[in-house]
C-alpha cells in the first residue's frame, strides 16, 4: 500500500454520498490527525496525565516543545525545556512548575468564556422554558381529552333509559345487541 498525495489521485468524487460529516470537516480532522503524529509539525496528540498545556506549550526562548514531568510524592509537576540538553548536552533552557501556569490559563480561558457561559445559561434557560411550556400544553390537553371521556361516559350510561341500567352496565359500550331483546 502507498499513500498518495491527494493532488494525484485518479478520481475523488465530493459529496457523492451524503457523509456523516461535511467534506471540509473531513479536511480539518485529517488535517488534526496528520499533526498528532508528527512531532513539531503540530501541538501534538494529548498523552497521559492531567497536564493542562501538555504537548502544546513552546518554550518562549528557544521555541522548542516543552515536556511536562509529573512529580512524584511531595515533588511538583514541572515544564521544562530539555531538547537542547537531549541533542547536544547543552543545559536545560528553562523549566518552571506547573501549578501558577495552568492557574494563569484557566483564570484566562474562564474571563474568555463568561459571556458565552451566561449567553449559553440563558439559552439552555429559555428551550427549558419552551419545553415545559410545551409539555404543560400536552399535559393540558390530557386533562381535556379525559374530561370530554368521562363526560361521555357520563352521557352514555345516562341516556340508558333508568329501568335497564342494569343491562346498560353489563354490555360494552357500543354494542348495540342487534337482533337481542334485553
Amino acid at each position: 500500500m502507498r499513500k498518495v498525495p491527494q493532488e494525484k489521485w485518479h478520481t475523488l468524487l465530493k459529496d457523492h454520498h451524503e457523509g456523516y460529516i461535511s467534506w471540509e470537516q473531513f479536511e480539518i480532522n485529517r488535517k488534526r490527525i496528520g499533526s498528532n503524529g508528527r512531532p513539531g509539525k503540530g501541538p501534538g496528540a494529548p498523552r497521559e496525565g492531567d497536564g493542562l498545556l501538555q504537548g502544546i506549550i513552546l518554550c518562549g526562548r528557544c521555541g522548542r516543545r516543552m515536556r511536562i514531568a509529573y512529580g512524584k510524592g511531595s515533588r511538583p509537576t514541572h515544564y521544562s525545556c530539555a531538547q537542547a540538553r537531549k541533542q547536544t548536552g547543552a543545559p536545560v533552557c528553562q523549566s518552571f512548575g506547573a501549578r501558577r501556569l495552568e492557574q494563569a490559563v484557566e483564570g484566562l480561558l474562564l474571563d474568555c468564556l463568561s459571556p458565552l457561559g451566561v449567553e449559553a445559561m440563558l439559552e439552555a434557560a429559555k428551550v427549558y422554558t419552551e419545553d415545559n411550556e410545551v409539555e404543560r400544553t400536552r399535559w393540558k390537553q390530557n386533562i381535556e381529552r379525559a374530561h370530554y371521556e368521562m363526560n361521555l361516559a357520563r352521557r352514555q350510561y345516562d341516556a340508558v333509559d333508568p329501568e335497564n341500567r342494569l343491562a346498560g352496565r353489563s354490555r360494552p359500550w357500543g354494542c348495540s345487541g342487534a337482533g337481542k331483546t334485553v
